[in-house]
């Protein structure tokens, strides 16, 4: 499905946008230095029974939680790099992965993955699971190694198990998609459900998606909208995006067009292509609001002003 063509647009029911909605099981990686993830994650996802193309999947600018930990990183945050590389050599795990970041992001030192690596390296043997998170990303990515999906996948597993609360949702969608492993819609489910619980709006939508589609357990709408509603309270738009289409749909609702509306809006006011574009299908339609096509018009072309994180940038 693409959206790069307004007749194609005027077509799209909202129905077929909520499901383009429920791909948002992809939003969960930090989009900085470390974007390519996320895009090589879509380009490769193994799905056959999605109703959607991949590549139209809404990605947005999402805040993410600090990748690495407080507590692993502040004892060497304020060291200076001759400090740091001392500490590393003299075998602190701590000192190894930080040493490794600032050849990673290229602080204070030349970036260098292939130095960024071996530093990670060393601080995972001794336990450290930042460093076995950032070894995810970076066989992932094929930074300063060739990638690999199933290292990755190891590494992913390994920090997550080590309690790194970041590495679990990235590991869920992993399984979820197949990717380095073979898809386990009940193994994604258990690495979302404790970032879930610990505030992760991101790993919020994904567990709506898997109890609103039925994946890996039985259809559970109620269940859906209950992480799909704390997810809005954390302002994530995708999720407002789905409980609108819900509401719209009546899909485990009763039939609600105004509060479809409502959710549609919030979203499209955070700049999300999908919201628009069902606003633009309810004005065009006049489902809820008086058949207006130049406002219709207006949100397809707002709608079309929006690149998705996996369109080429």
């Amino acid at each position: 499905m693409s959206h790069s063509n307004k007749e194609r647009n005027l077509q799209l029911s909202p129905f077929i946008l909520f499901f383009a909605a429920l791909g948002v099981v992809l939003l969960i990686f930090p989009l900085y230095s470390e974007a390519t993830l996320e895009s090589n994650l879509v380009a490769n996802s193994q799905s056959k029974d999605s109703m959607v193309d991949k590549k139209s999947l809404p990605f947005t600018d999402l805040e993410f939680p600090s990748v690495v930990k407080k507590s692993s990183t502040e004892k060497s945050e304020d060291l200076s790099v001759s400090e740091l590389e001392k500490l590393a050599s003299a075998g602190q795990p701590d000192a190894m992965f930080k040493l490794g970041k600032k050849y990673y992001d290229g602080n204070k030192l030349p970036k260098d993955y292939k130095k960024a690596i071996q530093w990670f390296e060393k601080s995972a043997k001794k336990g450290n699971s930042d460093a076995m998170y950032y070894l995810g990303i970076m066989h992932f990515n094929g930074e300063g190694a060739r990638q690999s999906y199933g290292k990755a996948r190891r590494w992913f597993e390994k920090s997550a198990k080590s309690g790194n609360v970041s590495a679990m949702p990235i590991l869920g969608a992993m399984y979820y998609n197949g990717v380095g492993i073979r898809r386990n819609y009940g193994k994604a489910r258990e690495w979302l459900e404790k970032p879930a619980l610990e505030g992760d709006d991101n790993a919020m939508v994904m567990l709506g998606t898997i109890h609103m589609l039925g994946q890996g357990v039985p259809v559970d709408y109620e269940k859906a909208k209950q992480w799909f509603e704390k997810a809005v309270e954390k302002g994530n738009d995708n999720a407002m995006t789905c409980l609108g289409a819900m509401y719209y749909g009546g899909i485990g609702v009763l039939v609600d067009y105004e509060k479809a509306k409502q959710f549609f809006e919030k979203a499209a006011e955070k700049g999300n292509k999908e919201a628009m574009l069902n606003l633009a299908t309810m004005h065009l339609e006049g489902k809820g609001v008086p058949v207006d096509y130049d406002k219709a018009r207006e949100w397809f072309e707002k709608a079309e002003g929006i690149k998705s994180n996996t369109e080429e940038q």
